[in-house]
C-alpha cells in the first residue's frame, strides 16, 4: 500500500510541474526557432597570374689603375734630330664600358706625367661616348656610340695632339659573366692637332677627318686594348698621319697589375728647310699599377655585395635607435585567426 501511495504522489508532481508558468516558458523557449545562419560571402573567381616582365641585365666592366709607375723609351726617327730618349711617369687610368638595356657607353680617361732624359714628357687623353645597344643573340650584338676624344702627349722629341668631335662608334659587343669583348670601326672629325718630332720638325694636322678601329678583350685579371686611326689632313704634302697604340695588363695578385703599353706614330714632317720626310715615332714601356681589372659578373657581385652590407647596416642603425622598435620578428605562439 505505501509504495502504490509512493508511486500516485509522483506521478502528482510531475503534472503539477508540467502546468506551472515556468514549464511553459522553458517548452516555449526551446520550441523557438533558432536564428538563421549568416550568409556566406563568395569570394571572386581567381584571377590568373601575370607573367612577370623579364629584368633588365645591366653590364659593367671595369679597368683601373689607381696609382701607377711607368718607364718606357720613346724612339723618333725620320726627324731633324732623331734620338732615343727614356723616361718615367707617374700615371692613372681608367676605361669603364656600362650597358643596360638598350643603352651602351664607354668612358677611358688618361693622365701622366714625368721626365727623363727627352725632358718633361707626359700625357692626358680623354675620350666619352654613348649610344644604342642592339642584342640580336644571347648577350651580344651591335652597337653605335657618339662622343668625344681629346689627346696630348710628348716630350722634347715627339708632341702628338689632336681634338676629335664628334667621334662616331660602330661595332660589336659580346657581354660575358666572365668576358668583355668589343670591336668596331671609328670614324671622327679632327677640329685642330699636330705632330711634332725631332727638334724643328713640324706638322699642323688641321681640320680632317679620321677613320680607324679598335678592339678590346678583358676577363677577370687580364685585359688587351688596341686603337688605330688614320687622319686624312689636307696640310702639307696632304699625306695622313697613322698613330696605333697597344696596352696588355694582367692582374696576377689582388689590386696589383702589370702592364705593357706600344705605341707608333708615322707621318711625313716638314723639315726647317721646308722640305718634307717620313718620320717615325715609337714608345714601349711598362708599368705596375693599384688598380682592378673587372668583368662583368665580378662588378655585379662586388655590387650585390655592396647593397646586402648597406642593408644589414640600416637595420643595425634602426634596431640601436632610441625610441624605435626593434625589427620584427616573426611569433611562432601567435594563435592563428579563424
Amino acid at each position: 500500500m505505501s509504495e502504490y501511495r509512493l508511486f500516485a504522489s509522483t506521478i502528482a508532481a510531475a503534472l503539477f510541474w508540467f502546468a506551472s508558468p515556468a514549464s511553459a516558458q522553458l517548452v516555449i523557449a526551446g520550441d523557438e526557432d533558432e536564428p538563421p545562419p549568416p550568409p556566406v560571402k563568395k569570394l571572386p573567381p581567381p584571377q590568373p597570374r601575370r607573367a612577370l616582365p623579364p629584368p633588365t641585365l645591366t653590364y659593367h666592366a671595369l679597368f683601373v689603375n689607381g696609382l701607377s709607375f711607368q718607364a718606357g723609351r720613346t724612339q723618333v726617327t725620320g726627324s731633324d734630330a732623331d734620338d732615343r730618349t727614356m723616361g718615367y711617369r707617374f700615371a692613372l687610368r681608367q676605361d669603364q664600358l656600362y650597358t643596360r638595356g638598350a643603352w651602351t657607353a664607354r668612358l677611358h680617361m688618361e693622365g701622366t706625367i714625368g721626365g727623363g732624359t727627352g725632358g718633361l714628357e707626359g700625357s692626358l687623353r680623354l675620350a666619352a661616348a654613348g649610344g644604342a645597344w642592339g642584342e640580336v643573340g644571347e648577350r651580344h650584338g651591335p652597337f653605335a656610340r657618339l662622343g668625344y676624344a681629346v689627346e696630348f702627349q710628348g716630350n722634347d722629341k715627339l708632341y702628338r695632339s689632336s681634338l676629335r668631335i664628334p667621334e662616331l662608334q660602330l661595332g660589336y659587343q659580346l657581354n660575358h659573366d666572365t668576358t668583355w669583348f668589343e670591336f668596331g670601326g671609328v670614324g671622327s672629325l679632327v677640329l685642330a692637332g699636330r705632330y711634332n718630332t725631332g727638334d724643328h720638325a713640324r706638322r699642323e694636322l688641321g681640320f680632317a677627318p679620321t677613320a680607324g678601329g679598335f678592339a678590346t678583350v678583358q676577363v677577370d685579371g687580364a685585359r688587351v686594348n688596341f686603337t688605330l686611326e688614320r687622319i686624312f689632313t689636307s696640310t702639307g704634302p696632304e699625306t695622313p698621319v697613322d698613330q696605333l697604340r697597344g696596352d696588355m695588363c694582367l692582374e696576377p695578385f689582388t689590386a696589383i697589375v702589370l702592364c705593357g703599353h706600344g705605341q707608333l706614330h708615322v707621318g711625313e714632317v716638314e723639315l726647317p728647310g721646308g722640305s718634307f720626310q717620313t718620320s717615325r715615332a715609337t714608345y714601349f714601356g711598362g708599368s705596375i699599377a693599384f688598380g682592378v681589372i673587372r668583368a662583368p659578373a665580378a662588378m655585379r657581385r662586388e655590387a650585390e655585395r655592396e647593397e646586402e652590407r648597406k642593408r644589414m647596416e640600416r637595420e643595425l642603425k634602426r634596431s640601436q635607435s632610441p625610441g624605435m622598435p626593434p625589427p620584427a620578428q616573426p611569433n611562432p605562439l601567435r594563435p592563428i585567426p579563424r
